[in-house]
């Protein structure tokens, strides 16, 4: 557990109350991030919400194909930097990770076990609404730097 003043200090969070902060620090563990530590990936279940306390993490897009056993290309997205959550698959259905994070270098995260959560969200649609419109705006900023990323393969 962390305290819920940690979590206050973060935008992504400055429309929860004290209980919904406690609530969610119940639920949150800090992890140590080595350079070059694969955090999540691609295609596995989507158990936790990340936030990046510090350090920097990388977010790679992944292309495999069906008809090639074994093919498998990551293809480098955006840098995620202090403040800025990963993982938001842990709060959309099908629950299941679409990026593969790695550490940058040494990085410090809080991450926030998926379930829970979710339960939160359903008990309180009013917090389930505020956190799901955090995770449409960062999945539009990702969306964007992949738009760009694109843009530049291809001038």
């Amino acid at each position: 557990m962390i305290s819920p003043e940690s979590l206050r200090r973060f935008p992504c969070f400055g429309f929860m109350n004290e209980e919904q902060l406690k609530t969610l620090a119940m639920i949150s563990d800090e992890v140590i991030l080595a350079a070059e530590e694969t955090v999540l990936e691609a295609g596995q279940n989507a158990d936790y919400l990340y936030i990046l306390v510090e350090g920097n993490v990388s977010n790679y897009c992944v292309a495999t194909d069906s008809n090639y056993q074994g093919y498998y290309k990551e293809f480098f997205v955006t840098e995620i930097n202090p403040s800025e959550i990963f993982g938001i698959s842990a709060l959309i259905d099908p629950y299941l990770y679409t990026a593969t994070i790695r550490a940058s270098k040494p990085s410090r995260a809080i991450r926030i076990s998926a379930s829970p959560l979710r339960a939160m969200c359903a008990a309180d649609t009013l917090l389930g609404y505020n956190l799901m419109r955090e995770m449409t705006r960062v999945a539009i900023d990702r969306l964007t730097d992949a738009h760009v990323m694109l843009a530049a393969a291809y001038a």
